[in-house]
């Protein structure tokens, strides 16, 4: 297992590989706030000890010549985390948040797999959340995002990967003591007919878009409700759909949707339990 050794201490990290960071099984541990890294050929493996921002880092050192006098040597500003030749990203912190930020490159994303790597975000602290701010992708790999507490996706904030068989392309998003709460404008997706997405919160999911036109979706709220995060259009329910799926299973520990603001969807095959309170659809075509 990973030791307990910090590898390195520092406000800002940047690493940058031809090949990988850090191993599958024994990851590189960090104590840092800001981090950026790069894999041009593998993955990229950090266990950080506590809270961290995904961003942009640059730096500058004084290189000493033979005679003395120093010359300027600048690694220039490089941003989010990503992989290269199936590589995977994992990125967990041991207390503390995650903050996914798209850094200075102005792409909207603060991690990328390359073809099938797999993504796994990461807090292990029970109070200790996951914020994205940019896009989590893969090309073909799965995704999970799991929090100690919630998981926030703000304004345009996905997740995007697509499914070539039962082993690509999942989705899975988890907070283990809050809720997990959609921007309107963050989206879920997955292509592929083995596409799945699952969403378990202890509390309530408000939903954004959830877009799995060929799969299946699976949302779960133990302790609360299943919400739609779009508002109402003249104080009726808006015309965006919610989840698109072929199959849709949801489950709350209080309701489905709301009397005013239903949960709108477009999917085959559906079923709904609300442990203490009621459940309120708007199906767009057959169902």
């Amino acid at each position: 297992a990973n030791d307990g050794d910090q590898d390195i201490t520092a406000v800002a990290l940047r690493l940058n590989a031809g090949t990988g960071v850090g191993g599958s099984v024994n990851h590189l541990e960090t104590s840092v706030d800001t981090l950026s890294a790069a894999a041009g050929n593998g993955g990229v493996y950090l266990l950080e000890a506590d809270a961290l921002n995904v961003g942009a880092v640059g730096l500058s050192v004084n290189r000493v010549g033979s005679d003395g006098a120093l010359t300027v040597v600048t690694d220039a500003s490089q941003s989010d985390i990503t992989s290269g030749g199936n590589g995977a990203i994992v990125l967990r912190s041991t207390a503390g948040g995650i903050t996914l930020n798209d850094g200075t490159d102005g792409d909207g994303t603060a991690i990328s797999a390359h073809g099938t790597g797999n993504v796994l975000v990461q807090t292990l602290g029970a109070g200790s959340g996951i914020t994205a701010n940019a896009d989590i992708t893969s090309t073909s790999g799965s995704i999970s995002v799991l929090a100690g507490a919630g998981v926030t996706f703000h304004a345009q904030a996905d997740i995007r990967t697509s499914s070539t068989g039962a082993d690509s392309g999942s989705i899975d998003v988890q907070a283990g003591s809050g809720a997990i709460t959609q921007d309107a404008s963050s989206a879920l997706v997955s292509t592929g007919a083995s596409a799945t997405v699952r969403l378990l919160a202890a509390t309530d999911v408000t939903v954004g878009d959830i877009e799995v036109t060929e799969g299946q979706v699976s949302i779960t709220a133990t302790g609360g409700s299943v919400l739609d995060a779009d508002a109402l259009v003249g104080g009726a329910n808006d015309g965006d759909q919610d989840i698109s799926a072929v199959a849709l299973r949801l489950n709350a520990g209080s309701g489905v949707g709301g009397s005013v603001n239903h949960l709108e969807t477009s999917v085959d095959t559906l079923s709904a339990a609300a442990g203490n309170g009621g459940v309120y659809l708007l199906e767009a075509d057959a169902l």
